[in-house]
């Protein structure tokens, strides 16, 4: 996942409506890097994480389109709707099985739900 945080912590200070050029600038990037970062996944070993791999691998996917979609926008609103298609495929539920499955640490604000016990929910 190195990739796309790395890309994501660039994301541009302006808006897209205040410099559309940085943000499809960005965007392109951020293609790259999840491009790359599906590859990185899929040559990865993760024994007992193979499946939530799989489908995170798929949903990032299933989201690399809109990154590109992005990159070409000719406007702001265009850039923010592809933005928004990007957001509904980030894979997280896989991200934090997968975390889980590998004995890995979660997110401050995700609890391991190893640690709450199998019923509890987790917080958001």
């Amino acid at each position: 996942m190195k990739p796309l945080h790395t890309g994501a912590v660039l994301r541009p200070a302006k808006s897209p409506r205040q410099d559309l050029a940085g943000a499809t600038a960005w965007a392109d990037g951020m293609a790259e890097a999840q491009g790359e970062t599906i590859r990185l996944l899929k040559d990865a070993e993760l024994p007992g994480a193979e499946r939530p791999t799989g489908q995170l691998v798929a949903e990032l996917g299933a989201g690399l389109p809109f990154w590109r979609q992005a990159a070409e926008a000719s406007d702001a609103d265009s850039f923010l709707e592809h933005l928004r298609s990007v957001d509904r495929h980030n894979g997280d539920e896989y991200v934090r099985r997968i975390r889980g499955l590998l004995d890995l640490p979660l997110p401050a604000s995700e609890p391991r739900q190893a640690s709450l016990g199998s019923a509890a929910p987790a917080r958001r």
